[in-house]
C-alpha cells in the first residue's frame, strides 16, 4: 500500500501482508427425505462443523436430472429442518442441500434423495342400487382397502343444470347409504367418494344410473267417467292415497283411498283432465307426487 499527497507525490510502499480466502463449506451429511406425507416433504440433515457456515440452500427438482432450483434459504448452522409444504398428492421430488458461508461462498451439494408424496385413496367400486321404494333408493359399495379411511360421500346429480348433491357424509365403516329425496320416476346418477384421515379425497366412483320407482298411474275414460289406476306396489306400506284434479284455478283433493284406483264421476262429456296422486303414511307423512295423466271424455 502507498500513500500520496495532494501534490501527487508517492511515498514508499507498505510491507506485504497476505491473506487466503475461505474454503467453501463441506456438503450437508444424513440428507433424509421423509416420503407418504399428506401434500409435504420433510427434510433432514446433520449440522456441518465448519464454524463459519451461516445456513443452508434446499433445492428442488421433479427429475433426478433435471434442474435443481433454490425454494428455500436457511438461516443458521444448526437450522436442519425443512418442510416442504403445499405439494400435491402422489408426486415424485428429488432434493439436494448445500451450506452457505458467513461470506455468502456456497458448499458442495449433497447427493439427492427421494421423496414421494401420500397418495389420495383409491375411489370405491362395485356401487349399485340395493333396494327401491317409492321415494328412496338405497345404494351400497365395496369398502375401500386403505387402512387410514375417514368417510364416505355419496353424490347424487340429477337431469338439468344442476350441479352434484352430497346425498350423505358417513363413517368409515358404513357401505351404504339411503337417498330419500327422489321424486317419482325421476332420473338419477350415483357416485360415492372415500377421504382419508389426513383430508385426502379420492377420485369419485364409476357413475351409475337409476331410475327411481313410479306411480305407474294411467287414466282412461269410460262410461261417462274417469278411470284412475296405479301399481298396487307401489302402495304397500302407505295408509292412504290423495287423488287430486289440476283446474285453471289450482288444484282440488278430489279423493282420498285406500285402495290403487278411483273413479272420478264429477266430470263433463267433451272436457280434458289432468290428475296426479300422492301416498299418505300412516303419521301424515307424503310420498313425492306421482307425475301428471290427462284423460279425455268423449262427447
Amino acid at each position: 500500500m502507498r500513500v500520496f499527497d495532494s501534490k501527487g507525490r508517492i511515498a514508499a510502499a507498505s510491507a506485504p501482508v497476505g491473506a487466503t480466502t475461505a474454503q467453501p463449506p463441506t456438503a450437508p451429511e444424513g440428507l433424509h427425505a421423509f416420503s407418504l406425507q399428506p401434500r409435504e416433504v420433510a427434510l433432514t440433515w446433520r449440522p456441518v462443523q465448519d464454524p463459519s457456515v451461516a445456513g443452508y440452500l434446499v433445492y428442488r427438482s421433479p427429475a433426478k436430472r433435471g434442474e435443481y432450483l433454490v425454494i428455500a434459504r436457511l438461516d443458521g448452522r444448526f437450522t436442519t429442518t425443512y418442510v416442504d409444504r403445499g405439494l400435491g398428492a402422489l408426486r415424485v421430488f428429488y432434493y439436494r442441500v448445500a451450506a452457505v458461508n458467513e461470506g455468502g461462498g456456497v458448499g458442495k451439494e449433497a447427493s439427492e434423495v427421494r421423496a414421494v408424496t401420500k397418495p389420495e385413496p383409491l375411489p370405491p367400486i362395485g356401487l349399485r342400487v340395493e333396494e327401491q321404494r317409492l321415494g328412496s333408493n338405497l345404494l351400497t359399495w365395496e369398502p375401500n382397502v386403505e387402512q387410514d379411511i375417514a368417510g364416505y360421500r355419496l353424490l347424487r346429480m340429477r337431469e338439468g343444470p344442476s350441479s352434484e348433491e352430497t346425498v350423505a357424509a358417513l363413517d368409515p365403516s358404513a357401505t351404504s347409504a339411503e337417498d330419500r329425496e327422489v321424486g317419482a320416476g325421476e332420473r338419477l346418477s350415483y357416485a360415492v367418494m372415500v377421504f382419508d384421515r389426513d383430508g385426502l379425497e379420492s377420485e369419485p366412483s364409476d357413475p351409475i344410473e337409476v331410475e327411481s320407482v313410479d306411480y305407474g298411474l294411467s287414466a282412461g275414460a269410460r262410461d261417462g267417467s274417469i278411470h284412475l289406476h296405479w301399481n298396487p306396489k307401489v302402495q304397500e306400506g302407505f295408509a292412504a292415497a290423495r287423488v287430486v284434479r289440476e283446474g285453471t284455478f289450482g288444484d282440488d283433493e278430489i279423493g282420498r283411498v285406500s285402495s290403487e284406483g278411483f273413479v272420478d264421476r264429477k266430470v263433463k262429456r267433451g272436457r280434458r283432465y289432468r290428475y296426479r296422486v300422492i301416498l299418505v303414511r300412516e303419521d301424515g307423512a307424503e310420498a313425492p307426487s306421482s307425475g301428471v295423466v290427462e284423460a279425455t271424455v268423449p262427447k
